[in-house]
């Protein structure tokens, strides 16, 4: 969240530099804060890293507006796109529940960001178990191969 935060503020001060203004212009007091947005976008940035080196072939193809081809691992998810982010699609669209519910992100299993996901989860629930664990996850993400990667991170 913080070099999202100083890489927004190095571009608006060379698009201040072009245009004649001062660049120290529009300080801020809030520079030395991270809100909640900046966060949410830093997660949403990360995600999208994570997603691009795992599904690369999957989002340009979905970006074309095709359908993803057959052997694909995530064809039975019906991965749509939505905000850049590689989502499972379905029949759940006009449910009444949470977005993040209806269409979680999807995440490969082995990744180090989903470990920490796990992981973090695990704590959430106060170390219940895989089944818990994996529920909580799924609340937001998708993983593949889920409960295989949550019980393996849980007993290592």
């Amino acid at each position: 969240a913080w070099l999202l935060k100083v890489k927004e503020e190095l571009i608006r001060k060379v698009r201040a530099g072009k245009g004649g203004e001062n660049p120290d212009m529009h300080t801020n007091d809030d520079q030395s804060r991270l809100s909640v947005r900046d966060v949410r976008n830093a997660e949403v940035e990360i995600l999208r890293h994570v997603q691009q080196e795992s599904f690369a072939e999957d989002i340009a193809i979905l970006k074309a507006g095709k359908p993803v081809p057959r052997s694909s691992k995530l064809r039975k998810l019906d991965p749509i796109l939505s905000d850049g982010l590689l989502r499972v699609g379905g029949r759940l669209g006009n449910a009444p529940y949470a977005s993040d519910f209806k269409h979680p992100i999807i995440l490969p299993k082995d990744h180090d960001v989903v470990t920490m996901i796990i992981r973090q989860a695990h704590e959430r629930v106060g170390h219940m178990g895989s089944e818990y664990t994996l529920a909580e996850t799924r609340s937001k993400y998708w993983i593949l191969h889920g409960r295989r990667s949550v019980c393996r991170t849980i007993r290592e």
